[in-house]
């Protein structure tokens, strides 16, 4: 079982890995824009598969259940939240991505700086975009590497599980940019289902097998 564990596991990082450098193959140039936002080429679906990706993060699927399990009133204004989000990005979201396209804006501080027209004001969005998205960035990588010291029954290390998500999710980001982030979002959304499904077909197959045993 630690075999079959392993080898799945190397071949999905070697799978992002791939996607993230075929993604930098596909640039349209060296440029800010392209690397930062696609050069605003990415459309409605490639946007909503790297959302879904976003709220089925670590961060979401063990972080969310475990404080809705210890308490569940803590969980409301985050649920409240995720209601209404996606009818706020569709009303400023394309907006501001109409906005961003015309004037060539490549972050969102880039927008903030200039709209306010103070570049200290961009500096300090900026840093407090690094500061709070810090332990956003640290629970994504502690959650997977969770996942597989369980699966593993140790043997795979924490720390070591952490360096290696933590190592190759900057590779696969820092060669494909955010055409990179929304391919593999996009790769790993379907294949949540997926995994389900195989995981539900194989339970079934185990206990057909008990049956046909009796």
């Amino acid at each position: 079982m630690l075999t079959i564990t392993i080898i799945v596991l190397i071949a999905y990082l070697i799978f992002m890995l791939w996607i993230g450098n075929y993604a930098a193959s596909k640039s349209k140039g060296k440029t800010e824009a392209d690397y930062f936002v696609t050069s605003w080429t990415t459309g409605y679906i490639g946007i909503s598969f790297s959302i879904a990706a976003t709220f089925a993060s670590g961060a979401y699927v063990l972080g969310t259940i475990g404080v809705f399990y210890g308490n569940p009133a803590n969980l409301t204004g985050y649920a409240f939240g995720t209601t209404f989000a996606p009818f706020m990005l569709w009303m400023l979201g394309r907006r501001i991505w109409a906005i961003g396209k015309r004037y060539g804006y490549s972050t969102f501080t880039d927008l903030i700086g200039d709209f306010y027209q103070s570049e200290k004001l961009r500096v300090v969005v900026s840093i407090l975009i690094c500061i709070f998205f810090a332990p956003y960035l640290a629970v994504n990588f502690m959650a997977p590497a969770i996942l597989t010291t369980q699966v593993s029954g140790g043997a795979i290390p924490f720390w070591v599980s952490c360096l290696v998500f933590g190592v190759i999710t900057t590779i696969y980001t820092w060669r494909g940019g955010m055409r990179g982030v929304i391919w593999t979002d996009i790769a790993q959304t379907l294949g949540c289902p997926l995994n389900t499904a195989l995981g539900r077909m194989h339970k079934a197959v185990l206990k057909l097998r008990q049956i046909m045993e009796l």
